[in-house]
């Protein structure tokens, strides 16, 4: 930090910043997504990425572009290896991501930045943060553990390494270990307002924390699609695998409208991002999928399909589906006439992607919750 001359600039800098084992990435979305809707200007750190690096840094709620990227990649990266000293050798991948990404911050003059902790919490990278506006801590559970320690309270002490003091931290309802160690430092720091229950989001709206947001679309005006985007890799046995997971997601309340199958990422030589279409689309075997399609539609519909997978071409198909595909009645699907209202393949992974996020530009009302 101090050779990239960041040391006394973050200080300056409004930074929320959240640890957990679970909820976390989601937790950091969230406040993103609220701060940007009263109007602030919006940073967010988060890993890992799913298809391109440039995920993991965002402004605004977009991926940083590339242009901006490789400028304060290698404005970076050069100053640092030309200041290498016998004991301060390069930084490791997740180090490196992370005073990129407070340069960026930085150099984008943003309002507020939304920290992920990497792991743990006490001595993550992301930990060089002195004077946050306010700490957080997800649900906790057993994780990394060879790092972390085998209890849950080694693990909260390690994510409780965050809070500073007289900082606001929050939680949520924690097992009694865990909770009684995040208690016990946040008083040795006087952190206030541990619980996020209704009387702590009382102290906070009291002393101005809260932020209020936009009138945003009612409740009842929203449209709901839970969507599975299926991309696993063809080690599995998809009868099992299928079945199993529709009945383990039903059971929890998670039924699928849709189901998309894209191929695995790791069946290619290098990842793109998700606005590039690629451009070997058409040669792709998607046969594997094709099954999976049809394993879904048998196991969605309770009966045998006949099918001939052979037969399917991906320039058969479309490219992408309409984006009224989601709102499609699924009462009409007939696979036999190779009509599938309940499922479609989509030939790369940020295609779908690319796809999900386009229907919701299309229609703001609609609200997607995609298991990946």
């Amino acid at each position: 930090m101090r050779i990239l001359g960041l040391e006394e600039k973050i200080n300056d800098l409004k930074i929320i910043h959240i640890a957990g084992t679970k909820g976390k990435g989601s937790t950091c979305t969230f406040c993103e997504a609220i701060l940007r809707e009263c109007g602030f200007q919006t940073g967010l750190f988060t890993s890992p990425h799913l298809i391109d690096v440039r995920e993991r840094i965002r402004i605004n709620g977009l991926d940083i572009s590339e242009d901006k990227f490789l400028l304060y990649f290698w404005e970076c990266w050069n100053l640092l290896k030309d200041n290498l000293i016998d004991g301060l050798p390069m930084p490791p991948l997740f180090q490196f991501l992370t005073v990129l990404a407070f340069k960026v911050f930085i150099s984008e003059q943003v309002d507020v930045a939304i920290i992920e902790v990497g792991l743990g919490g006490k001595r993550d990278s992301t930990n060089v943060i002195k004077e946050p506006v306010v700490c957080g801590i997800s649900s906790l559970g057993m994780d990394h553990t060879e790092s972390l320690g085998n209890t849950i309270g080694q693990i909260a002490s390690h994510k409780a390494g965050i809070f500073k003091p007289e900082v606001p931290g929050f939680t949520v309802p924690q097992l009694s270990e865990a909770i009684d160690v995040i208690q016990q430092r946040a008083h040795e720091l006087m952190v206030s307002s541990i619980l996020s229950d209704e009387k702590s989001m009382e102290h906070v709206r009291r002393n101005g924390y809260a932020l209020n947001r936009k009138e945003s679309t009612k409740e009842s005006d929203k449209i709901l699609k839970q969507v599975l985007l299926f991309n696993c890799m063809d080690v599995r046995d998809p009868q099992i695998l299928l079945r199993q997971l529709v009945n383990t997601c039903a059971s929890s309340g998670t039924h699928f409208s849709k189901a998309l199958f894209a191929p695995t990422m790791s069946t290619y030589n290098k990842v793109t991002s998700a606005t590039i279409i690629p451009s070997d689309i058409y040669s792709r075997d998607l046969t594997w999928q094709f099954r999976l399609q049809t394993i879904w539609e048998r196991t969605i519909h309770g009966a045998d399909i006949a099918l001939d997978i052979k037969t399917y071409q991906i320039d058969s198909i479309e490219i992408l589906p309409p984006h009224d595909f989601l709102y499609w009645n699924t009462s009409n699907c007939n696979p036999s006439d190779k009509f599938f209202a309940c499922s479609t393949i989509i030939p790369s992974l940020p295609l779908a992607i690319k796809w999900l996020r386009d229907c919701v530009r299309e229609n703001p009302s609609l609200q997607l919750q995609v298991i990946e």
